[in-house]
């Protein structure tokens, strides 16, 4: 598959399912209301005569687990988003890539805004997160 768009690589620290879950709630609840029509879609409120439809959500066991998780990649074209997630071992040049997720660029864009919900609670609850911007190792750098 080719790619027309930009790339943008970047780490994350551990994506848990506890963490992921608060992710996918308020993706969850972004998609369900606007998908159904519980969001004026130019307002972003809630319409007042509408319920919310419950979905019941279920997860096996090795997705359950999750995975470790240090690094992203994102790559998009016009049609969809691709996001590989990751572990970047030091000392190492490559990266296993663990995950690979294809989305639209509407579910995309309700993605960014739930993570960008959920980390302003997490840094209201647990304090600023820092930006920590890493500069690759030289080829002269000793492995082990």
């Amino acid at each position: 598959m080719g790619c027309d768009g930009g790339v943008v690589v970047f780490t994350w620290a551990r994506i848990e399912s506890i963490r992921a879950h608060h992710i996918v709630e308020g993706l969850r609840s972004a998609i369900i209301g606007r998908r159904f029509g519980l969001l004026d879609s130019k307002k972003g409120e809630a319409m007042s005569e509408e319920k919310p439809v419950e979905f019941k959500m279920t997860i096996d066991e090795p997705t359950s687990a999750g995975h470790y998780v240090n690094f992203a990649n994102i790559l998009h074209n016009p049609t969809e988003f691709v996001i590989d997630f990751g572990r970047i071992v030091p000392g190492r040049p490559d990266v296993k890539i663990l995950s690979r997720i294809l989305t639209t660029p509407v579910h995309a864009k309700q993605l960014l805004n739930a993570l960008a919900q959920n980390i302003g609670l997490y840094e209201q609850q647990f304090g600023s997160i820092p930006e920590i911007t890493l500069v690759p190792p030289s080829s002269d750098a000793p492995t082990n």
